[in-house]
């Protein structure tokens, strides 16, 4: 977006929030069978607890296939914080993720999707580039930065209605 590249015709890009462990024994090994990327949203206070992503998992995966971002310290609702805690909670998990990583994040998605009217500033304020709801829909180029939006996708959704959340315009 901010290179003004043009898309592919059909882009999808993948993400997945949390940090599950199934992100990197299931998702993981297919999507690099298959030559694809995707983006994990990383609770960094619970790197290395049951069933989530442990540090070594969440270094091979940022330095093969997968984009290793923010989902905030401790998956924090960002609509019930002020602008202090939302970016208190921001640049912690952040700070974390760089630290491990050695290199910078400059994406976060907003746990449940929520934020306020002063998620923007803050996020601006930690020093993402991205934020990423869970407001349903396309977005394009022209999207606020701050507010990218998603289509959610179910591993129970049929065939067919995975094809139709993915190519019906949903705004």
């Amino acid at each position: 977006m901010s290179k003004h590249i043009a898309l592919p015709s059909k882009p999808v890009v993948i993400t997945f929030d949390d940090g599950y462990v199934d992100n990197y024994t299931l998702a993981y090994p297919l999507l690099k069978a298959n030559g694809q990327k995707a983006t994990v949203f990383m609770i960094t206070n619970c790197i290395g607890h049951t069933n989530f992503l442990n540090s070594s998992q969440l270094k091979i995966m940022d330095k093969d296939n997968f984009i290793v971002a923010s989902h905030t310290a401790n998956h924090d609702n960002l609509s019930l914080l002020n602008y202090t805690k939302q970016v208190a909670t921001l640049k912690k998990s952040k700070a974390m993720l760089e630290k491990l990583l050695a290199k910078k994040v400059m994406h976060v998605a907003y746990p449940c999707g929520a934020y306020n009217s002063s998620t923007a500033s803050a996020v601006r304020a930690a020093g993402y580039n991205l934020g990423i709801s869970t407001d349903n829909g396309f977005s394009g180029v022209t999207d606020s930065y701050y507010n990218i939006n998603r289509v959610y996708i179910s591993a129970f959704y049929s065939m067919a209605k995975f094809i139709n959340r993915l190519t019906v315009p949903m705004r």
